[in-house]
């Protein structure tokens, strides 16, 4: 059963796999940042941090004069 309205697709779940330093993180940020919202797991409190800095840095509007 699905709380989704009649007619719509449902959501996806993408898991991108693969060894360390290919490029995993910064292809799920691009991928999230192409949408209106979203969400994303990370298993490391710094990890996670530095990436939130990053999505603030090209996300939030510019400080006013």
């Amino acid at each position: 059963m699905s709380d989704r309205a009649a007619g719509l697709a449902p959501s996806r779940v993408t898991a991108v796999l693969g060894p360390t330093n290919t490029g995993k993180t910064h292809l799920a940020v691009e991928r999230m940042l192409g949408h209106a919202s979203g969400m994303i797991g990370l298993p490391l409190r710094l990890l996670a941090r530095e990436i939130y800095e990053r999505i603030v840095r090209q996300r939030a509007p510019p400080p006013s004069p």
